[in-house]
């Protein structure tokens, strides 16, 4: 499969695939040194250029609290949080080369010693020169799809290209390993393995087995949801301005925080990120930052209804962007998301909360229909943070945390997800509970810091705290995420992969 490295010359050079990283790494970190300011020094530093219509948002993500201005609990960074548990603690902050450079080599760098793959010394070259020509005007670096144009392949037609798994390294490994006048078509085994053989594509072929599955110059229209075995159609590339869900969707190369294909970012090569910074760079399908408003930041749910005794506090995780303020008698949010996540495959559930009692039993949140009752549930009971995998037949798996994980009046980061197989509970970017779970129950509203009654004529529980940075995602964020998020918010930003291979994570 041919991707094309257009445009990239860099004459008689070529570049080992040994060295490959360590060359990307150190003209990425270079642009990044004079061509970019920190995330904390202005309002919009931390953001891609299309989410800079909501210069509020940046502006609080980059502004860190005085060290005095702790107000009810304070915010995590003026003593909200204990020192002990801090990710800057556990993990110490690394080099930028080192940072980009250990980004690299975890895929493209493999890749790039993998005889099979044919990796091409002058094309590394001619891609690490189109870095450098970048940099030296601080315009935007090449596309990702340039990176996947390194490999030849040697694999010829009718050779194995079976993928390890869906993932997709794994896909790009495969589709790498096809010599470029071949495909590498995907199908299932009758045991669940995956079965890939290199072919050539007939006149007329416009289907797909999986993302990278179709020519450079069309992407393939696959379910949200896609799992092997399932074929889409190749596409042409939308223009700026259609939906999209990822990069390879759009002609520039490039999906915005909005959903919509746009030029690719002039600063696309600042690596830094504050916290919202990246967890819209998450695409979540719901965002609810309660910044005195319950409007969803991204536009594609609606804004949370407040109910009884709730109200936006002027404190909130980060300081005095606010967040939802909940009385334990009456107070509590409801928020509609859309019919179709209660059967999507995975999911994810992200927030911050803060309580002045943790040893009682308490909600966070939990999905509810009037039909069916309570799904899916996060609460916090004797000290913990529990969850409930709730299954379609009513039955629960619960997973909690232990008794050292939270502290009154503290902000404590939570974060559940599910893949289709299993749930992990993570708390402060730590993962520290898993159940089996084939199943989610997603049905009804989500309501937040209630619980119904778990009988007729029982009392309903209320959080008496705040809730703050509400996400849900249709799909299960990494532990690598997860601490990412985690660490971004204790740290005030952090310096997160280039673009260049970050799409294979």
């Amino acid at each position: 499969m041919v991707w094309a490295l257009a445009g990239c010359q860099a004459s008689g050079e070529s570049i080992e695939g040994a060295d490959l990283c360590e060359r990307l790494a150190a003209q990425v970190c270079a642009a990044q040194a004079s061509c970019c300011r920190p995330a904390t020094d202005a309002p919009d530093a931390a953001q891609d250029s299309a989410s800079r219509a909501d210069a509020s948002d940046a502006a609080f993500d980059a502004r860190a609290p005085d060290a005095g201005a702790r107000v009810d609990g304070g915010s995590m960074r003026d003593g909200g949080l204990d020192g002990g548990d801090s990710m800057a603690a556990v993990v110490p902050p690394q080099s930028c080369e080192g940072a980009q450079r250990e980004a690299c080599e975890r895929v493209l760098g493999v890749m790039a010693r993998d005889e099979r793959l044919g990796y091409v010394p002058a094309r590394g070259a001619a891609l690490v020169a189109a870095v450098r020509a970048a940099a030296e005007r601080c315009e935007a670096l090449p596309s990702p799809s340039q990176a996947r144009g390194l490999f030849a392949g040697t694999a010829p037609e009718r050779s194995s290209c079976s993928p390890a798994s869906s993932a997709p390294s794994a896909l790009a490994t495969a589709q790498a390993s096809c010599r470029e006048e071949t495909t590498c078509r995907v199908s299932l085994r009758s045991d669940g393995t995956l079965l890939g053989s290199c072919e050539r594509r007939a006149g007329g072929d416009d289907g797909c087995s999986h993302p990278l599955d179709c020519p450079s110059s069309q992407y393939c229209e696959l379910a949200l949801d896609w799992q092997p075995s399932q074929w889409g159609r190749c596409q042409t590339p939308r223009a700026n301005g259609w939906e999209c869900s990822d990069d390879l969707r759009c002609e520039s190369g490039y999906c915005g925080l909005d959903g919509r294909c746009a030029a690719r970012p002039a600063d696309g090569f600042c690596l830094d990120r504050t916290y919202r910074a990246l967890i819209l760079a998450e695409r979540p399908e719901a965002h609810y930052g309660f910044d005195r408003s319950p409007s969803d930041s991204t536009g594609r749910a609606s804004a949370a209804v407040v109910n009884g005794g709730a109200m936006f506090a002027a404190d909130g995780a980060f300081g005095e962007r606010g967040s939802l303020a909940l009385d334990g008698t009456s107070g509590w949010a409801s928020v509609a998301l859309p019919t179709a996540m209660a059967t999507d495959s995975a999911m994810s559930v992200e927030l911050w909360f803060r309580a002045p009692v943790v040893t009682g039993r308490a909600p966070l949140l939990e999905f509810f229909s009037s039909a069916d009752g309570p799904g899916f549930s996060l609460g916090i009971e004797g000290g913990r943070v529990t969850a409930d995998f709730a299954s379609l037949s009513g039955s629960a798996r619960r997973v909690s945390s232990d008794a050292s994980a939270l502290a009154a009046d503290r902000w404590t980061h939570v974060v559940a997800t599910w893949n289709g197989a299993a749930g992990r509970l993570f708390v402060n970017g730590v993962q520290v509970a898993q159940s089996s779970a084939a199943e989610l129950d997603r049905r009804g509203e989500l309501r937040v810091g209630y619980a119904a009654p778990a009988m007729t004529g029982a009392t309903p529980l209320y959080l008496r705290g705040a809730i703050d940075e509400l996400a849900v995602y249709r799909r299960a964020l990494s532990a690598t995420a997860v601490a990412q998020h985690y660490r971004a918010a204790v740290q005030g930003s952090v310096s997160v992969a280039s673009s260049l291979y970050r799409w294979l994570d």
